[in-house]
């Protein structure tokens, strides 16, 4: 009995230090890549993301669910726009960590630069279900939407942004959101946004030449004006402003000259520039200069066949001149286009009544009938003077 008390004792002690040699090297195997842990995020604290990655890896080889250690390293990937690498370590981080919202949004940015944006939208939106006030994850969704073009879902994940932000410093946030705005017709918004971005970064010319644009649809033509030049100050070499320029002379200041030596400086600049042949061939033709806007008419033409309102002016040109064939098959093309648009049916129907063909001018009267244009009516006193 005594001996089997004995060895009884004895097993217990050595189980006893098995136990505690376990616990022992547990706890040391933890603290190492505690360690290590630590040391990358004082290296990502530094902005050196490949040596913190070195590290994280070193404290993930020692504990491969340690579940911060890979989101840092995903972070840092998506830093060092590795964007595979890093849906990789996130996406094992989300097994250990299903409830960081933090992750899902790194896990959306990280889609959304690989392309792939309905899974990014799906990222974020989760990041916002776990925490509706996270800031970042609304920029985001909004920055994915402005790629889109989907311009109102845009701008109320920018007003969420706003809301939730505790700062605010980037000039193209704002950037993005007055031009938003402007593409959404709210120009006294965008003006707004447009200043705040340039108080931000004031040698911007692409925002002077966005706030420039809703000054003019504001119909605000000095100020306008004065955008435009100061985007023209920043960058000479710039078509764009002189476009802008050319139509608030021509369209609310009613000067086609002005409008002209406009146009005409933007396509210097930028020969390919189909709006400012297109803009310079309208000023010749309301000079009734009507070769010469034919010819650039032509090379907006040329530069984008399906160029609809080019296509109605070149066929107006043609008519002027009486070569009403000519005229006609641009406009039909036009038509082609968008049988809704009223202005080439009525120029088709011009070119019909001096060819004296009544049928032909009855169908673009009823045509225009339809489309409830006042055309319509101008066509039938037209016609009636034949």
């Amino acid at each position: 009995m005594k001996n089997n008390n004995q060895i009884s004792r004895f097993l217990a002690v050595c189980f006893s230090l098995l136990l505690f040699t376990g616990v022992s090297f547990s706890q040391d195997a933890d603290s190492k890549a505690a360690g290590f842990f630590n040391e990358g995020l004082k290296l990502k604290g530094e902005k050196k993301c490949d040596k913190a990655i070195e590290s994280y890896k070193k404290a993930l080889a020692i504990n491969p669910v340690y579940r911060e250690a890979l989101y840092e390293t995903g972070w840092c990937y998506n830093e060092m726009g590795k964007y595979e690498d890093a849906v990789s370590y996130l996406t094992r981080a989300k097994k250990e960590w299903p409830d960081a919202p933090k992750l899902y949004l790194e896990l959306g940015y990280a889609n959304y630069q690989l392309k792939k944006d309905d899974v990014a939208m799906i990222h974020y939106n989760k990041c916002l279900e776990l925490d509706d006030e996270f800031a970042l994850a609304y920029k985001y969704l909004g920055d994915l939407h402005y790629s889109r073009q989907e311009y109102a879902k845009a701008l109320d994940n920018f007003k969420q942004y706003i809301i939730h932000a505790e700062t605010i410093t980037s000039p193209l946030f704002y950037y993005k959101k007055g031009y938003a705005e402007n593409e959404q017709g709210k120009f006294e918004d965008a003006i707004i946004s447009f200043k705040k971005s340039l108080e931000l970064k004031s040698d911007e010319p692409t925002c002077y030449d966005e706030l420039g644009y809703a000054y003019y649809k504001l119909k605000d033509a000095e100020n306008a004006i004065i955008q435009y030049n100061k985007s023209i100050a920043l960058k000479p070499a710039s078509h764009v402003p002189y476009l802008g320029i050319g139509d608030v002379q021509r369209i609310l200041n009613k000067n086609t000259d002005e409008g002209l030596a406009n146009y005409l400086k933007a396509a210097e600049i930028n020969p390919e520039s189909k709006k400012a042949h297109y803009s310079a061939g309208w000023c010749y033709n309301n000079k009734q200069q009507y070769l010469t806007a034919v010819g650039y008419l032509k090379k907006a033409i040329a530069l984008d066949k399906d160029y609809k309102t080019a296509l109605t002016e070149i066929g107006y040109s043609y008519y002027a001149m009486g070569e009403y064939q000519n005229a006609l098959t641009n406009l039909e093309k036009s038509i082609t286009l968008d049988a809704k648009n009223t202005l080439p049916h009525y120029y088709a129907g011009l070119c019909f009544l001096a060819l004296k063909n009544k049928p032909e001018v009855l169908k673009k009267i009823s045509i225009l009938e339809e489309l409830k244009s006042p055309y319509a009516e101008k066509l039938k006193t037209k016609l009636d003077t034949l």
